[in-house]
């Protein structure tokens, strides 16, 4: 028993249940990202090959049309294209939309025509389509590494979840308590009101070092803080450059409100002047 705290330790049902949904709902949004970066790219490659197989195709009939359009910038930069084409076919006139993306605008010299089987006059594929052809394959290309990150910052979020659920194992068979000096620390600021504050630890092993955040509500306390240079933490050699650094109220190991306060006024005892990163016999990392 150090300072009041004996191992194993045991954690608020809670802190764990958040942290497993958490894991579960951003794994979940990083596959449906992915899979719906996979359906759009590739709906998008679809249409691209089916337009150059029409294009292409020596059985085609190529008829003069007019296009209608209207070009919108999307993010400010990018033309869009968006309108009716017209053209007749037999004596019959044919209206079809159209909208295709570009890097560039398209010159107006180049005149605008559409390739139509004779057995389908509905289905076309105009000049502009062709020409474009390469910059929206690009941005297909573009379009998929974005999907693919925004797919992995949900599932980076969830392993930094899972990393948190292993430690918390590793604490509740054979966690110790130990001081860390503070090697940075922030307080946030929303609307001009302090929030929350940051503060930051490092832990070294076998010559690597990593450093902590931990991040704290002032409403909720802050730190559990050891002599104002240094917070209180639960580490674990399965898990060496990890630590959890405890709220002021010990959370979120699971104590009576009359045991947390008395085992802050032993650690507070115990760490008064005991060196940073120590608590009794147990070592810091």
């Amino acid at each position: 028993m150090v300072g009041g705290i004996s191992p194993p330790f045991r954690f608020a049902a809670g802190y764990r249940h958040r942290r497993r949904l958490a894991v579960l709902a951003l794994r979940s949004l990083a596959i449906l990202l992915t899979l719906l970066g996979a359906f759009l790219v590739q709906r998008d490659l679809d249409t691209l090959a089916l337009e150059a197989a029409l294009w292409n195709d020596p059985g085609t009939t190529e008829l003069a049309a007019r296009f209608d359009h209207t070009v919108e910038h999307r993010f400010g930069l990018l033309p869009y294209y968006r309108g009716l084409v017209h053209y007749t076919v037999e004596g019959r006139s044919e209206r079809r939309d159209l909208a295709f993306p570009a890097l560039t605008t398209i010159p107006n010299a180049i005149p605008f025509v559409v390739r139509i089987h004779p057995d389908d006059p509905a289905t076309f594929c105009s000049s502009w389509q062709q020409h474009t052809r390469g910059q929206r394959s690009l941005l297909t290309g573009c379009f998929a590494l974005l999907m693919l990150v925004f797919a992995a910052v949900p599932w980076l979020l969830a392993r930094a979840f899972s990393g948190q659920l292993a430690l918390l194992a590793a604490l509740e068979r054979d966690g110790r308590a130990i001081r860390l000096p503070i090697v940075a620390e922030q307080t946030v600021h929303e609307h001009g009101t302090r929030t929350r504050t940051v503060v930051t630890v490092e832990l070294a092993h076998a010559g690597r070092r990593r450093r902590v955040h931990a991040w704290f509500a002032l409403r909720e306390g802050g730190p559990c803080r050891i002599g104002g240079a240094a917070v209180l933490a639960l580490w674990s050699p399965q898990q060496p450059l990890r630590a959890l650094v405890l709220r002021c109220d010990l959370w979120p190991l699971r104590l009576a409100p009359d045991v947390v306060a008395a085992v802050r006024r032993r650690l507070q005892e115990a760490l008064a002047s005991s060196p940073p990163g120590t608590i009794g016999p147990a070592a810091a990392p």
